[in-house]
């Protein structure tokens, strides 16, 4: 979780971020964003309507809870956040994978629990 949020939080400083329902969907509109970060406990209705129309390329991970989220950007909650294309929104799909991949928790054959891959960023990152 600190991975993510520090590469968050420095790509915020980079300006290669927008936070906010609106903001981020233009930035998803122009093509201009290449992840989406979501809150974790954002609203499943309002989640869906903003990823609505959406082109395949951009990778949509939920990685933190909105009051995290709001921590980074410095509000009390956050539920979008678009990142710009380049080595930071790489770098941040990777990990959120990574950590999307730890949380959810599957039975192998043998009855072990197994983390399985994220379906949205998998093991390595792309969509």
């Amino acid at each position: 979780m600190r991975r993510v949020s520090d590469t968050l939080g420095l790509a915020r400083r980079a300006g290669q971020t927008i936070a906010g329902f609106e903001k981020a969907r233009e930035w998803v509109r122009a093509g201009k964003a290449r992840v989406v970060v979501q809150a974790s406990d954002g609203s499943p209705a309002e989640r869906a309507r903003f990823l609505s129309g959406r082109d395949d390329t951009i990778t949509v991970v939920d990685p933190l809870p909105a009051s995290e989220l709001g921590r980074i950007f410095a509000r009390d909650h956050v539920v979008h956040v678009a990142v710009a294309a380049g080595r930071l929104a790489e770098v941040l799909a990777l990990d959120a994978g990574r950590l999307a991949g730890l949380r959810t928790k599957t039975r192998d054959e043998a009855g072990r629990i197994a983390a399985s891959v994220n379906e949205e960023a998998g093991a390595t990152g792309k969509a």
